[in-house]
């Protein structure tokens, strides 16, 4: 292997990329890029279009929010340091797996500073195969320098455990993240998938991932769900009809569910109106301060008799924690 050579370290197969600068303006962006995912969805969705246009592309791309600070970089170093990758798309040209945004950054400086007109490569070899393909933009883009949309990142792994058939403990290696992440970002993506998207539209889902991800993750909310006859299904219609108007509001879903009364106003209006009722029915599961209440209250069962009779001595400096406590206790209660 040359010094210009660039081994791929994937298993089963030795593929080697050529390291070579080549002219921007025989590069083509990447119609795939997991990064982008959610805005093409999202413009594709309901329009009858099947690609998006390098113009499109480029558009997305910029849009990202590193892109300013990237730039920046990028000028300031005299061009990409790291280099992209691509593979021959056609007569001398080529298309790129990973480093969309630096290629489109040297586009720009080329035509603002009128230099910046080649980019350093790791060029593929002809005929490269989708999973190379695939397994390129998983370890670029998962292990990337940037954090992408939560939404692009699910979709992608989902992609690849069920269409591509990648093992867990594959994924979970390559992306550094746990096992248990990487199961819950494939089950809510399913659901929006399967269940979602078809009831709601594909214009709905791209917003609405952080939901599923909380829905999935809260093991006790589904363990309800399960105990009422309620399932996905009735999930996906809270979420497209607007029941629940914040991702984080899940978490509280279950203590509203729990509760038969509370239970109906979420059922009838939304989880907003179910949880000012829940306040008044056991705020001891709703408010915070009384879920510290009664957490104390538990606790204090638990106090061992030898600590008690330290509590009753008259200069100990836990009384006076308690006393403090029951002071304060006493003017919420209207006593003197």
């Amino acid at each position: 292997m040359s010094k210009n050579d660039y081994e791929i370290p994937m298993e089963g197969k030795k593929i080697t990329g050529k390291t070579r600068t080549i002219n921007i303006s025989d590069i083509d962006f990447d119609e795939f890029n997991p990064r982008i995912s959610m805005a093409r969805d999202s413009e594709i969705a309901g329009s009858g279009k099947k690609e998006f246009s390098q113009n499109m592309l480029a558009f997305f791309l910029k849009a990202q929010a590193s892109y300013s600070e990237l730039k920046s970089s990028i000028a300031h170093s005299g061009g990409a340091t790291i280099p992209i990758w691509v593979y021959p798309s056609g007569k001398s040209r080529y298309k790129v797996i990973e480093g969309n945004t630096r290629l489109l950054i040297h586009k720009e400086l080329s035509k603002e500073e009128g230099k910046y007109n080649e980019i350093n490569c790791i060029v593929l070899p002809n005929k490269i195969d989708e999973e190379v393909k695939d397994y390129l933009r998983l370890i670029c883009h998962l292990r990337g320098h940037t954090d992408w949309d939560k939404y692009e990142q699910a979709k992608y792994l989902y992609t690849l455990y069920n269409k591509e058939k990648y093992p867990i403990k594959e994924l979970a290696k390559i992306t550094k993240l746990s096992s248990t992440d990487i199961l819950q970002d494939i089950e809510a993506y399913k659901i929006m998938d399967n269940q979602f998207k078809e009831k709601y539209g594909e214009t709905e889902i791209v917003h609405k991932f952080s939901y599923f991800k909380e829905y999935v993750k809260n093991k006790k909310l589904r363990n309800t769900m399960n105990e009422l006859n309620l399932g996905n299904e009735d999930f996906c219609n809270w979420v497209g009809q607007k029941k629940i108007e914040r991702a984080m509001d899940v978490r509280k879903l279950n203590e509203v569910l729990k509760e038969p009364i509370s239970r109906n106003i979420f059922f009838e209006k939304d989880l907003d109106r179910a949880m000012e009722l829940l306040k008044d029915l056991v705020p001891e599961r709703s408010e915070k301060i009384y879920i510290l209440m009664n957490d104390l209250n538990k606790k204090i069962d638990k106090v061992e008799l030898a600590e008690l009779e330290e509590i009753k001595l008259t200069k100990s400096k836990k009384r006076k924690v308690v006393l403090t406590l029951y002071n304060k206790l006493k003017l919420l209660l209207g006593e003197k």
